[in-house]
């Protein structure tokens, strides 16, 4: 199913993005390993199934935490999507 989606990226129509499942994943901002090995999981999961690296991260709930920038650019995503929370 996965072709079909990297079939429309490539033309242009549009962009597929990443994501993580963990929700309150800024709870994790404490251990740097475990936030890594989260983000790395989903970039191996679209480098899979979609054939190249993803460009963008939708990040859960709660997810977002000063210095996650840092996190993201040492596994080459440049933007990320959140839902701002309160």
């Amino acid at each position: 199913m996965s072709w079909g989606f990297r079939l429309v990226q490539e033309k242009g129509v549009i962009e597929i993005i990443t994501a993580q499942r963990r929700t309150g994943f800024a709870l994790m901002e404490g251990f740097p390993e475990a936030v890594r090995a989260q983000i790395h999981i989903a970039r191996k999961h679209y480098r899979e199934n979609i054939g190249r690296d993803p460009r963008g991260i939708w990040l859960p709930e709660c997810a977002y935490f000063s210095g996650l920038e840092s996190v993201l650019a040492k596994e080459e995503i440049r933007w990320l999507c959140s839902i701002p929370t309160g």
